[in-house]
């Protein structure tokens, strides 16, 4: 158990390399925009790094470095320290897309008999089935007429006749009552693809239509009653939601660019619309701007509707027209100061807009109008100034230029990219009430801030011939009185000027200039010899301890760091310690440096070889220089654990796990203490205690969770007098022993409101990682189209 325990801890905290999505607002999941959701954030594997030369080549783009290429270095380097084990466990999340696919949670039982005779079996069978086409398939061979209208909706898409369909689970989605088909295989061709789309419509249609009582229409045909669900598209509801999720309570209703996204996507989530609703959005309510980035079905997708080509493109250019204006309706709904919306319509996976529409109140009600009449299913299409559309020789639509995009000034201003550690300004009322901070850059956490955003202006200018670079490099070092960018153009300068890095390897002069001072590349050799696990023996970790001490001794010594009486310099993990650090911990009267990276690993480093070799007490000095510059980081607290607990002091480790839960504002690091807690209540005789804390550990979503529930497992088998506790149980369980308990609710509404002002602040790289953060406590669709939402564009 403890070998393993040990394993966890080291995987957990030696950098996930997670992309974006549930990465608890760590440094490595500031994302940037080639990442997400979201638009958000595909999977990024976790990374070991071998130097500060992969780390950066990881977040450059053309040269230019990323804000987050420190952090991935911080955090990749500095959680190894917590645990002497060896094996680097490669974790994946899931993106935006995937996230959506995750099936819902089983529906309730049914209580009474009239509830039991509403339920349809065959759309049951679809849920529980892990071949929803082969299932249905089966279906139609057996129709015995008792499914009416689903066997002649099946007939019509051909699905007897579909070949190489890929398996596909479904889902009913909680909020809209729709079916989601989800696909073991992502990569589909666009005739598969709409063969997925098209049985979804299917099923929807069906649930709609079949006559279970309350929907019967005394024998209209079937045309003319898929006809009046397709046309009323434009004038939906999101349906009523059951009681009101945490995140609902969490974030107060009111104006704001985050009020209005939460809104919008409500509204997006909760429409019962035949076929599945894909969008990104965008808005700028100081312009009063809406933007949504709609995909609509291909015509293909229409053959339930009509068996000829001609027919199926008429119901796809009015659907795509009706569910346009939805969400036009939805985004003027989402604020009452928005007066212009912008809906641009696109295939699926396609960057090309075929509908664009630019609308206001008057507009969008002369539209709907339009909307209802059955010219617009005859062929019939509006023209006119709010309007953009062109036709192919088929008479879909085709390719038009846009209104507006998403990289336009107007809907995304570039302020909204700034890094907060470089922005001095005062920080707004709501924004300092939420984070603790008085000034923008009481937000930052990253030390490499400066550094990048010079290297990224001198690439700016186009660099054509070493001369070039060395002179602009050594303007820039006489333009700045920072020390550290001082030394970034000189080393910069030098490898140019001896040949050692060519001017057009602009990936590699990024790496120098921002993380090619000495302890940092001393830091990434010593990352990289340790993470050579099968080689470690003692001699190999003292050459490695005596290489980091060499450099990093001469910079402690110098009391570089050390506090006085204008400076405080501190380390942060997350943006989460930094608002429990200008909450509780900032005095607001020195100014708050940051640490560098190197400096913070360099001593986890430093401790970690001192534990393996057992040389706890020179390890202290070490742990405590962690602790002193970063009070706010549970990892901390953790790494001097691991040296009491090697010293047998296991209630003074027991009350360190305990401050760190206290002061933990992810559900990652809250994970981590429980499960770290729950080892040590264990070694100190409390078995029922220690079963409480994995049962909390296993609640909460963290790099350990799945780990805490197998040692959990274990203590149980070996143990028949310890019974198993969750919930409700577990926590009097863990509050009896006056442990504490960590409240998610306290954590959600902190982290609400902080994604809520420095959303409305127009810090958009704060306000997604702390979006993420509510990701990792509660999921939710509609979240997660708000994380999408806050990418900012490449320009």
């Amino acid at each position: 158990m403890r070998s393993r325990h040990e394993h966890a801890i080291e995987s957990s905290r030696r950098g996930n390399g997670r992309e974006h999505f549930l990465a608890g607002g760590r440094k490595n999941s500031d994302g940037t925009p080639e990442r997400v959701i979201l638009r958000v954030l595909r999977v990024a594997q976790g990374v070991f790094v071998a130097g500060a030369v992969v780390l950066l080549a990881a977040t450059m783009t053309d040269g230019r470095v990323l804000p987050s290429a420190g952090a991935m270095l911080r955090t990749i380097m500095v959680v190894a320290a917590v645990a002497a084990a060896s094996s680097l466990v490669a974790l994946k999340v899931l993106s935006a897309r995937q996230l959506r696919d995750l099936p819902c949670a089983p529906d309730p039982p049914l209580a009474t008999t009239s509830a039991i005779t509403a339920v349809d079996p065959v759309l049951q069978m679809v849920l529980r089935s892990t071949d929803v086409r082969a299932a249905l398939a089966d279906l139609l061979a057996h129709d015995d007429g008792t499914h009416a209208p689903l066997p002649e909706l099946l007939r019509r898409i051909g699905l007897a006749s579909w070949e190489d369909t890929p398996a596909a689970s479904a889902t009913k989605l909680a909020r809209s009552g729709r079916y989601w088909l989800s696909l073991r295989d992502d990569d589909l061709t666009p005739e598969k693809y709409d063969r997925l789309v098209t049985l979804e419509a299917v099923l929807n249609l069906y649930a709609d239509l079949r006559p279970d009582g309350a929907s019967r229409d005394g024998g209209q045909a079937l045309d003319h009653r898929l006809h009046d669900v397709l046309a009323s598209t434009a004038e939906l509801m999101p349906l009523p939601r059951v009681g009101q999720d945490q995140a609902d309570a969490s974030v107060p209703v009111g104006g704001g660019e985050w009020e209005a996204r939460r809104r919008f996507a409500d509204f997006a989530e909760g429409v019962p619309t035949a076929f599945r609703v894909q969008f990104d959005m965008q808005a700028n309510l100081a312009a009063g701007t809406f933007l949504v980035e709609f995909d609509v079905p291909r015509p293909a997708c229409f053959s339930l509707v009509s068996p000829d080509d001609a027919g199926r493109v008429r119901a796809a250019r009015a659907y795509a027209l009706r569910s346009a204006l939805l969400a036009a309706r939805g985004a003027f709904e989402a604020d009452g100061g928005i007066s212009t919306v912008v809906v641009n319509c696109h295939e699926h996976r396609s960057k090309e807009t075929i509908l664009s529409l630019r609308l206001d109140a008057t507009s969008l009600g002369q539209l709907r109008t339009v909307a209802r009449t059955s010219g617009l299913d005859a062929g019939g299409f509006p023209k006119g100034d709010a309007v953009r559309a062109a036709f192919d020789p088929r008479g879909w639509l085709d390719c038009v230029e846009p209104f507006l995009t998403g990289r336009d000034e107007i809907v995304s201003p570039a302020l909204r990219a700034r890094d907060a550690e470089l922005d001095d300004s005062d920080c707004p009322t709501a924004l300092e009430e939420a984070t603790g901070a008085r000034h923008i850059c009481e937000l930052g956490i990253y030390e490499i801030s400066l550094r990048a955003s010079k290297w990224n202006d001198i690439l700016s200018d186009r660099i054509a011939t070493t001369g070039d670079a060395v002179s602009k490099l050594m303007s820039a070092r006489d333009a700045t009185n920072d020390v550290t960018v001082m030394e970034a153009c000189n080393r910069t300068a030098k490898v140019l000027v001896d040949g050692t890095v060519d001017v057009s390897d602009h990936q590699r002069l990024a790496e120098v200039f921002v993380n090619g001072d000495p302890l940092s590349l001393t830091v990434a050799h010593i990352r990289d010899v340790l993470g050579n696990d099968g080689q470690l023996d003692a001699e190999r970790l003292n050459d490695a301890l005596g290489s980091l001490v060499g450099t990093l001794g001469p910079v402690t010594e110098m009391g570089m760091y050390l506090d006085d009486a204008d400076n405080v310099y501190r380390y942060f993990n997350s943006i989460a310690e930094r608002v429990y650090y200008n909450r509780n911990l900032d005095d607001h009267m020195r100014t708050t440096r940051l640490v560098p990276d190197a400096y913070y690993v360099g001593h986890a480093e430093a401790a970690r070889i001192l534990n393996i070799l057992g040389r706890y007490d020179e390890a202290l000095a070490h742990d405590d220089e962690l602790i002193r510059i970063a009070p706010a980081t549970p990892d901390a607290l953790l790494t001097k654990v691991r040296t009491l607990e090697g010293q047998s002091c296991v209630f003074e480790a027991a009350d360190l796990i305990q401050k760190a839960v206290t002061m933990s504002g992810t559900t990652r690091d809250l994970g981590i203490c429980f499960y770290r807690l729950a080892f040590i209540e264990w070694k100190l005789g409390h078995g029922q205690l220690a079963a409480a804390c994995y049962a909390r550990a296993t609640e909460l979503r963290s790099d350990v969770a799945d780990q805490a529930n197998v040692e959990l497992e274990e203590l149980l088998a070996n143990d028949p007098q310890l019974k198993r506790v969750a919930g409700e149980e577990a926590r009097k369980m863990i509050e009896a022993a006056g442990l504490p308990y960590g409240s998610t609710s306290d954590m959600h509404r902190t982290t609400a409101a902080c994604a809520r002002a420095c959303t409305d602040a127009n810090l958009f790289r704060p306000a997604r990682v702390f979006t993420e953060m509510l990701l990792e406590l509660t999921y939710d669709d509609a979240l997660v189209d708000v994380y999408r939402s806050l990418l900012t564009p490449e320009r």
